[in-house]
């Protein structure tokens, strides 16, 4: 009978002992919604449950693209206590505008010192009103006005079009870009004579209050042609004179006028078009000179803003031979880097758009420069690029200029392989005698 007994309390003692799983993930709570608003904080929390007297690594994976993981009260951190005990995990819904229309499907997974994982399958779509996107273009090459163009959801410009400002005599406009200083957001136009237009913004995106901003050399003594802002210790704006060959630096106070400026003469650039900067493999910010004399420069940077030494052709071999680089954009595609770089041609329909590799040191990998796109590209003079991301897909902006001849906007789609295609006019009819010189977008 004694026998028994025990046999007994061994025998529930084993059942209890693996009808229990060692580590559990609760439901979150709130459970997760059908349906969520772009823009909006949602945060869920699961709970996971160590039935093991052993303390375990954490690490969380699986969510990406508006599901990020946050610090809740009790968080699990990466570690998981010894048991029995509980921790959290928290993770922070917050879908794009981006994502709006769409349906979102990822896999939560918790990986702990390499048992079989736990997971949890997240699935939602997405909600909202699509806020306005304006383009504003410069529509010659010597213009009076900034024409303000409302975006469609296929990323093509509005038949009509306002005058977002207009330039006052002697002025007229050159290239465009937005900033945002202390918060607020301002338009910099480059003007002719080089004046830099400095204007506030309406909320239905015209502007208002445009002066000249401080702190410039003389009128007449410079010829800006292209701008670019980027944030260093401080946040600093960058343009380039195309008949001097020199870059100039320009501090900006908290009102976001220019309050000094750098000048760089011996950079070894020639004729600059334009100025853009991107953040290499290895976290260093490097800028990038389209210069037509027909080299595309890379500019080591240091921490304050200023250019280390002299900028040196990229790639070192292999650069199309004959390429007049006029604009730089960039994207990046499953890890990997592409600069796009508009080439203006030798004559009219002659030029080309190069999608280059970037290393892993921000310069192009040699010889990787390729036309783009492969097939059907429009006979044109790229003269400046951009890139922008409507509804989920990412396309390029291509102003097609050369001389005082009408030009276009193409707006071409970037695929899986980040070459362009489906390239087509925008607007469909452009205005007569249209010649672009430049597109921002806000």
């Amino acid at each position: 009978m004694k026998r028994a007994v025990a046999f007994g309390i061994i025998s529930l003692f084993c059942s209890s002992t693996f009808a229990t799983a060692p580590v559990v993930l609760s439901e979150p709570s709130p459970a997760i919604s059908s349906l969520y608003t772009a823009n909006t904080l949602n945060i869920v929390i699961y709970t996971v449950r160590n039935n093991v007297p052993k303390i375990f690594p954490l690490s969380v994976s699986g969510i990406s693209n508006g599901i990020q993981r946050t610090t809740v009260p009790g968080d699990c951190g990466n570690t998981l206590p010894a048991g029995p005990s509980t921790c959290k995990i928290g993770l922070n819904i917050n879908p794009s505008n981006e994502q709006i229309g769409s349906t979102i499907n990822q896999t939560l997974q918790i990986d702990y010192q390499g048992r079989t994982p736990l997971i949890s399958s997240i699935s939602f779509s997405v909600s909202g009103s699509v806020p306005e996107i304006f383009a504003y273009v410069t529509p010659d090459l010597f213009s009076e006005a900034i024409d303000q163009f409302l975006l469609d959801g296929q990323g093509f410009l509005s038949s009509s079009y306002t005058q977002a400002t207009e330039a006052t005599s002697p002025l007229s406009f050159g290239q465009m870009t937005f900033a945002t200083v202390n918060g607020v957001q301002y338009a910099y136009i480059l003007a002719s004579l080089g004046a830099v237009v400095w204007c506030s913004i309406h909320e239905n995106g015209s502007f208002y209050n445009c002066m000249s901003t401080s702190s410039t050399p003389g009128l007449g003594s410079w010829s800006p042609r292209g701008i670019s802002f980027a944030t260093f210790d401080n946040q600093y704006a960058y343009i380039v004179d195309a008949n001097s060959g020199n870059v100039f630096q320009f501090f900006l106070d908290s009102s976001g006028n220019f309050s000094q400026y750098i000048l760089y003469d011996n950079l070894g650039v020639n004729a600059p078009n334009n100025i853009a900067f991107a953040t290499d493999a290895n976290g260093q910010q490097q800028s990038y000179i389209a210069d037509a004399s027909g080299n595309v420069f890379l500019c080591q940077m240091q921490s304050n803003g200023t250019f280390l030494s002299t900028c040196s052709p990229t790639p070192s071999s292999g650069a199309p031979s004959s390429w007049i680089p006029f604009s730089i954009a960039f994207n990046t595609m499953n890890g990997i880097q592409y600069a796009y770089v508009a080439d203006n041609g030798a004559s009219v329909g002659t030029g080309n758009v190069y999608r280059c590799t970037l290393n892993p040191d921000g310069s192009f990998a040699n010889s990787s420069c390729v036309t783009t796109p492969t097939n059907d590209a429009p006979l044109w003079n790229p003269y400046y690029i951009t890139i922008k991301t409507i509804n989920a897909k990412t396309y390029a902006y291509v102003v097609d200029q050369i001389a005082f001849n009408p030009g276009n906007i193409y707006r071409c789609l970037i695929g899986q392989n980040n070459l362009l295609t489906d390239c087509e006019l925008t607007p469909t009819n452009p205005p007569t005698n249209w010649q672009p010189t430049g597109i921002a977008f806000r």
